[in-house]
């Protein structure tokens, strides 16, 4: 090998590297955007609210549940309405909106799990107490 070849075949090898070293960072830029991106559509979909479709039908369910919760309590029927009204204010609270209609869309199905479940006894107390003493 001539001197001017291996002048050549040294040069060459740095700008491989040099390119190598380019292209790692790049990948590296590449991920990082990747990643900023999942998190903005992860703060989209929080931000997304349910459809008027999914409203009325968490709305029936809650009362579905309020309905299952008065037998279950023994209430008369005009406590259902309490019962629903606190499934609702559980819901909005644990997900820190002010309406039904603001609750993330991507929380449906769990929204729907939590109304199946609601059974809060202090509540459920205070309504039959408030029933009782006809306030």
């Amino acid at each position: 090998m001539t001197a001017s070849t291996e002048q050549q075949l040294q040069a060459a090898t740095a700008a491989l590297s040099q390119m190598q070293q380019l292209m790692l960072g790049m990948a590296d830029a590449i991920r990082a955007a990747n990643t900023r991106m999942e998190k903005m559509e992860r703060q989209l979909e929080l931000l997304t609210p349910i459809t008027g479709a999914q409203e009325r039908a968490l709305r029936a369910e809650i009362r579905r549940r309020a309905e299952a919760l008065s037998g279950l309590y023994r209430l008369q029927d005009g406590s259902r309405t309490a019962i629903a009204a606190a499934i609702r204010a559980g819901l909005k609270g644990e997900a820190g909106v002010r309406a039904m209609r603001e609750l993330p869309r991507i929380e449906y199905s769990v929204l729907l799990e939590r109304v199946a479940l609601w059974d809060d006894y202090d509540t459920m107390r205070a309504i039959r107490k408030r029933a009782r003493d006809g306030g």
